[in-house]
């Protein structure tokens, strides 16, 4: 049987975030997200990942864009992929372009959705690949019907 030692982590973790680690803070922002030591808490990770981010961790800003993209605070999501992607972060850069292509609290921009997926894609990202092979078929579908 596994044990789970996840809530004496979280107890390790915060004091060495509190004195400011802020791999430990983007840690503890990850524990709260997905309930790791107990049940979810969505504004402790915020927090967390706020603090992170201000301790200038890239992977912090990503990781609050997609907090906010699953709460639905798409702006706060685009300022905080925005500035992932400015890092050349390719999973935000991914992120970006799904929220231009697919018009997530913007409104839908194709052409720099698509340019954002390929720059991730050109990368390594399977997942902006996955996009642009859907946009791909949708697109050949479409060029069928033309008269």
């Amino acid at each position: 049987m596994l044990r789970d030692d996840s809530p004496q982590a979280i107890g390790a973790l915060t004091p060495m975030a509190e004195r400011g680690s802020s791999t430990s803070m983007l840690y503890l922002g990850y524990a709260f997200t997905n309930g790791i030591g107990g049940s979810p808490d969505l504004q402790a990770a915020e927090r967390w990942y706020r603090l992170a981010a201000e301790a200038g961790l890239t992977r912090a800003h990503y990781n609050l864009g997609r907090l906010y993209l699953a709460g639905g605070r798409f702006s706060d999501a685009k300022y905080e992929l925005e500035r992932a992607a400015a890092k050349e972060f390719m999973p935000a850069i991914h992120y970006l372009g799904r929220l231009y292509y697919f018009g997530y609290g913007v409104p839908v921009d194709r052409v720099r959705g698509k340019a954002l997926l390929e720059a991730a894609a050109k990368w390594g990202c399977i997942f902006a690949k996955a996009t642009l092979a859907y946009d791909l078929i949708h697109q050949n579908s479409l060029e069928r019907f033309k008269l």
